[in-house]
């Protein structure tokens, strides 16, 4: 175990005799972004921010570089019941709340959850967590809970004739075919024939320990076959106190890979605020209500993942027990509401902040080659950070020399960008612009 820390060796705030709650401990890496926020709120000397201290425990395996504003950083091995326990003892009886934004540090949020109890933290129990990260554990526990909002699933423990046959009898198709503890649509495929599902398995079960392993992502190497639905496809966040109560923040309507031509399912765009009526839109805060309920998370904020069809109303796809990618943006350019802020405050109980109000209409798209290969080049960077929509890239970006993967295989990105408009029509037509402009040209693998 290590301690790094802006103040020194040893943090000032730890060798203080009275013990104050002012620690904020992230699970994992928190953004530059997260912590630059909290850090001006703390400058304004706004309540609880004004004298809090940003922490972050990780495993030993992750980049050691310290964050700017991040105030201690600790080193642990999360599989090491003493070495957690060594890790906190200088700083739990300081800890204000805990929270993790990021899905592969899940996990270890509930490996430290035993070692925070009998300090009077809200935190979330750590099986829902564990369930909120295992898609089997997941779809089982809908299924008991109220098995309308969830498709059928069957699971694959190998690609044989006598698996594939089960399935099929049990699902038919077409079928999704996903791993259980990945995100971000790795390595998940449709199959619509028999040839197809063999293929999907046999690519799945080839990869996800590479993936799994390139992700950090710990779990289950477990894979999943799920009936596949038609239909429309959004998310949206909420946050849970520690009561259980549910409070949503406006829903996102999510255009996939699939739907524009590729052979994939990632998020290729995310847009707010939707065109649903009201009556919809409480239909789908109902479904996810009751599979936040069935995960029996609290004291965290949620991100539901939906699928909205014709036929069989909105079902659940999936539930995160943490923020949902880009939502500090969209949701803070299209409706001012502070998602990070109010991401801390669930966990402490306080009374949330989340404006209706339409501000304008923003957009979270994530650029993917359209053939996999060695990025040769990439145009149309600079035109579109012309284009009067344009807010900011978010995340990393590939550059020349990289290689270009589908989601399906287990690839990212090659960069993301967010859009703004005061009006939704304009936006539309920078979305269309940015299409046309952009061109990511690649070698053979």
């Amino acid at each position: 175990m290590q301690y790094s820390s802006l103040y020194g060796a040893m943090p000032r705030f730890c060798m203080k005799k009275k013990r104050t709650k002012n620690i904020i401990l992230f699970v994992g890496k928190p953004t530059s972004e997260t912590l630059l926020h909290l850090a001006e709120l703390r400058e304004k000397g706004v309540a609880p921010y004004s004298k809090a201290r940003f922490a972050r425990i990780r495993d030993g395996f992750e980049v050691k570089k310290m964050p700017a504003h991040l105030d201690l950083d600790i080193i642990v091995d999360f599989d090491n019941s003493s070495s957690i326990e060594k890790g906190i003892s200088e700083i739990k009886e300081n800890i204000l709340c805990v929270t993790c934004r990021a899905e592969a540090h899940i996990p270890h949020f509930a490996q430290l959850i035993p070692h925070l109890k009998g300090l009077g933290l809200n935190l979330p129990d750590p099986s829902s967590l564990i369930a909120s990260t295992d898609k089997l554990v997941m779809r089982k526990e809908f299924r008991d809970h109220e098995p309308s909002i969830t498709p059928k699933f069957s699971i694959a423990p190998d690609a044989t004739k006598e698996t594939i046959l089960k399935i099929e009898k049990k699902l038919g198709y077409p079928m999704i075919v996903k791993p259980v503890g990945l995100a971000q649509s790795l390595l998940v495929t449709i199959a619509y024939h028999r040839d197809e599902l063999e293929k999907a398995l046999k690519t799945v079960l080839k990869n996800i320990s590479q993936v799994s392993d390139r992700t950090k992502k710990k779990g289950r190497q477990v894979v999943l076959v799920e009936q596949f639905l038609e239909g429309d496809q959004y998310s949206i966040d909420a946050y849970v106190n520690s009561k259980g109560r549910i409070r949503y923040c406006p829903i996102v309507y999510v255009k996939t890979g699939r739907s524009i031509g590729f052979d994939d399912f990632f998020g290729y765009q995310q847009m707010t605020p939707t065109k649903l009526l009201s009556a919809s839109v409480k239909s789908a805060e109902t479904v996810a209500s009751e599979s936040i309920r069935a995960l029996g998370l609290t004291s965290s904020s949620a991100h539901v993942e939906l699928l909205r069809t014709e036929d069989k109303g909105w079902k659940v796809i999936e539930v995160g027990p943490r923020v949902g990618g880009f939502r500090d943006s969209l949701y803070g350019l299209s409706y001012g509401i502070d998602h990070t802020r109010n991401d801390i405050e669930v966990r402490i109980d306080k009374k949330l902040r989340i404006p209706k109000r339409i501000k304008g209409y923003s957009a979270a798209m994530k650029i993917y080659s359209p053939k996999e290969g060695v990025i040769k080049s990439i145009i149309g960077i600079k035109k579109i950070q012309k284009l009067e929509s344009f807010d900011r890239f978010e995340m990393g970006q590939k550059s020349v020399g990289d290689k270009a993967v589908f989601a399906k295989n287990g690839g990212s990105s090659v960069f993301n960008v967010i859009l703004f408009n005061k009006n939704r029509s304009d936006l539309l037509a920078d979305i269309r612009r940015l299409e046309k402009t952009v061109e990511i040209k690649v070698s053979k693998k």
